[in-house]
């Protein structure tokens, strides 16, 4: 159960992060890795995959805390990129 559950919310964290630009073929690996990882994780010990599966869950959460709430929109709108140098030197 556990190793399928951790494929779930790896899937999940996946799709909530945003992703401009990717590579078609870097998109696709990304797809797969969750069931890679479900596939060497059976046989592993519970509590490594039970490790995984609370950092998904987690990391969750702060996705959709970053994505939901006004505050964390309102911060990343007033981000201002580094201005370029003229000269190419930093």
């Amino acid at each position: 159960i556990l190793p399928v559950a951790m494929i779930v919310t790896q899937f999940l964290t996946q799709k909530m992060m945003p992703t401009p630009g990717v590579d078609p073929n870097q998109q696709r690996m990304m797809m797969f890795m969750p069931l890679i990882f479900g596939f060497m994780f059976y046989n592993f010990p519970s509590g490594l995959v039970l490790y995984y599966l609370t950092g998904n869950l987690v990391s969750i959460g702060q996705q959709w805390f970053f994505n939901r709430t006004e505050v964390a929109v309102e911060a990343s709108r007033s981000v201002q990129p580094p201005p370029k140098k003229k000269n190419g030197r930093k």
